[in-house]
C-alpha cells in the first residue's frame, strides 16, 4: 500500500481493510457477490506462490514497484481523476 501511495504521488496514504472471517460469512449469508468467497483464499495466496517457478514461466515478470513505474500514467488516472 505504501508503494501504491507513493506512485499516486499526491500525499495520500492508501490503506487495506481486511474483512474478518465473521464479516465474510455474514456477507455470503446475505447473498453478497461471489467476490467474498475468495477473500479468505487471497489472504494466504503468497504462501502458495513459487516465485522461482513464476520467473521461469514469465521471464519478464516485474516487481510491483516496477509495474507501478511502468503504469504510472494509468495509476494516476485511476486515483486522481
Amino acid at each position: 500500500m505504501d508503494q501504491l501511495s507513493e506512485a499516486i504521488g499526491d500525499g495520500r496514504s492508501v490503506k487495506a481493510n481486511f474483512m474478518t472471517d465473521e464479516e465474510i460469512a455474514q456477507a455470503q449469508a446475505e447473498g453478497s457477490p461471489l467476490a467474498f468467497s475468495s477473500e479468505t483464499i487471497i489472504r494466504y495466496m503468497s504462501d502458495h506462490t513459487n516465485l522461482d517457478e513464476l520467473h521461469r514461466l514469465l521471464p519478464k515478470l516485474t516487481t510491483f514497484r516496477e509495474f507501478l513505474e511502468r503504469e504510472s500514467g494509468s495509476v494516476k488516472e485511476t486515483y486522481l481523476s
